[in-house]
């Protein structure tokens, strides 16, 4: 970070807004469909928090999505708004003069995700301690399935259990964020909803009117747990167990988050809802890995 002091980014902060979420989980059409709004900016995968600070971000950025092949729009083009280019931070600060919340969508793939984590955790709260997260999490069976699909296409590909770890681990950083973190979201793919939103908008003080537009149902594929290979068919089983009771439980809150929650204690009904959640998260992550 450069140029600015930490007084600086705790008056800034609380205009970041992040997407964050596993490849193929929604992120794209939950950032389509905030950006929609008059208040609202989100770069798509501009990687701010492993930006060194180039001064060349705009030619970067845009050359990364012309390549990608995306149209110009605010998820894929930075406009030339000084004489020359400049930081990611001088066109994060130069944005927030005209919209209300600033920021990016974040992705994780299956290369990189547990060091992509703690990088981020970091990041935000050194500089967005108080800006705005919203988690998107897609039913684990078809994200399989679809991150698969596309690295088999970009001739990269993966192992399901490499992918399992890798949405564990995003699952993870959710999970401590709500405890760590004062304003954070989620947004599940299969179930978008206008009462969702409508606390998501009134958090953000910004209105959502037209995010349930960007959401056509039929166009999401759908898969069976039938069609997992009978080799890793259980432990997908067990992730998809988990995702369930993780929105069952999301949709109403979750209570006594700040309980002190110790994994080794002996009774299972020693943990709340969240502890609990993260416990079984972290077991099947060390299962995973040593498998």
């Amino acid at each position: 970070m450069t140029g600015r002091s930490s007084r600086d980014w705790r008056e800034l902060g609380n205009k970041g807004l992040f997407v964050i979420g596993h490849a193929r989980t929604g992120t794209t059409v939950l950032q389509n469909a905030l950006n929609d709004s008059k208040n609202i900016l989100l770069f798509g995968e501009a990687n701010f928090y492993v930006d060194k600070g180039q001064p060349d971000f705009r030619a970067r950025f845009n050359k990364w999505h012309d390549l990608n092949g995306n149209q110009p729009t605010k998820s894929t083009y930075c406009p030339a708004v000084f004489d020359g280019d400049g930081t990611w931070e001088d066109y994060w600060v130069h944005f927030s003069h005209f919209y209300r919340c600033v920021g990016e969508k974040i992705i994780f793939n299956p290369t990189e995700t547990s060091a992509q984590c703690d990088a981020l955790m970091g990041f935000f709260a050194a500089h967005f301690f108080t800006g705005q997260f919203i988690f998107c999490f897609r039913n684990p069976i078809d994200v399989l399935f679809s991150v698969r699909k596309l690295a088999e296409y970009h001739g990269t590909p993966m192992t399901d259990v490499s992918i399992m770890i890798s949405y564990l681990s995003v699952l993870r950083l959710y999970l401590t964020m709500v405890r760590l973190f004062p304003n954070v979201h989620v947004v599940f793919h299969e179930e978008p909803s206008k009462e969702c939103f409508d606390a998501i908008g009134q958090s953000l003080d910004v209105g959502l009117n037209h995010v349930m537009s960007y959401y056509q149902t039929e166009r999401v594929s759908r898969h069976s747990i039938d069609e997992i290979p009978a080799g890793c068919r259980d432990r997908v089983k067990e992730l998809d167990s988990l995702y369930n009771h993780l929105r069952d439980r999301a949709r109403g809150g979750f209570v006594l988050p700040q309980l002190e929650q110790n994994r080794y204690n002996y009774s299972p009904t020693h943990p709340t809802p969240l502890g609990g959640l993260y416990n079984a998260t972290e077991m099947l992550l060390r299962d995973l890995a040593v498998s």
